[in-house]
């Protein structure tokens, strides 16, 4: 079981670290805030902020001080994450909704917000488990990637019906299906992640059950999230022939 999760882990961090380290040097290259911003939420989520806090679990009674400096690097990795996820939401979905910036920009502080509150409080230090903000910005990521996943889900519907009629691309509409499968596995690994929490935070470094149930999610959004935005050419072709009557507009 152990050996299982620890692979599903592993495979999904190192696509997770491909992906967001290929989109966040793109948008270098285009100037691209979107590009940007899923690349940092996705590097945030995945492997700059998930390895540092399975590394402090490990650490936690050998070396306190350095197990509580990791979690700080970890969940402000998570932080950042969770707030870039939120706000490319807006961007991509609602650009120009002042309702959706509201909730995106409060997502986005409370993202911020509950980090450093759990910083001033000690919330760091997970020998007592996870704080009270820690707990609470792990459900508003969860929430911020639920957002995303229906507002990709939506889109991917509408553009089934346009891709009917031979009006829209089929990779491009796969791609909101994609993404929005990566993202829906996330926000139920990060429920889960919060009940681990509630439970015994260090059974996320335990190879338990419920940790194999995570890297299995992980496992399934990884496929998900490499072809949504690096797909090989034969998939490529596979979508285009699949939907012979599509068009590409414009």
């Amino acid at each position: 079981m152990q050996l299982i999760a620890v692979t599903a882990l592993g495979a999904f961090l190192l696509v997770g670290l491909f992906v967001g380290t290929w989109l966040v040097r793109l948008s270098l290259r285009t100037g691209q805030q979107p590009e940007l911003l899923v690349g940092v939420s996705i590097l945030g989520l995945g492997p700059l902020g998930f390895v540092p806090i399975v590394i402090a679990l490990a650490l936690l009674d050998v070396s306190p001080v350095a197990a509580t400096s990791l979690v700080a690097i970890g969940s402000a990795a998570l932080a950042t994450g969770g707030a870039c996820a939120a706000w490319f939401t807006v961007c991509v979905f609602h650009p120009s909704s002042p309702t959706a910036q509201r909730i995106g920009g409060t997502m986005v502080a409370g993202c911020l917000l509950l980090w450093a509150t759990s910083g001033a409080g000690g919330g760091f230090d997970l020998r007592e488990g996870v704080s009270l903000p820690g707990q609470l910005n792990i459900l508003l990521r969860a929430a911020i990637l639920g957002w995303s996943s229906a507002e990709s889900f939506r889109h991917w519907a509408r553009l089934r019906k346009r891709l009917r009629l031979g009006l829209a691309e089929p990779v491009l509409t796969n791609r909101f299906a994609l993404w929005g499968t990566a993202t829906g596995g996330a926000a139920i690994g990060n429920l889960m992640a919060f009940a681990s929490a509630m439970i015994d935070i260090r059974a996320l470094a335990a190879g338990d059950l419920l940790n194999l149930t995570i890297s299995l999610i992980g496992f399934i959004a990884t496929p998900c999230m490499f072809l949504a935005f690096s797909p090989p050419k034969a998939y490529r072709r596979y979508l285009r022939r699949r939907e012979p009557e599509a068009q590409l507009t414009g």
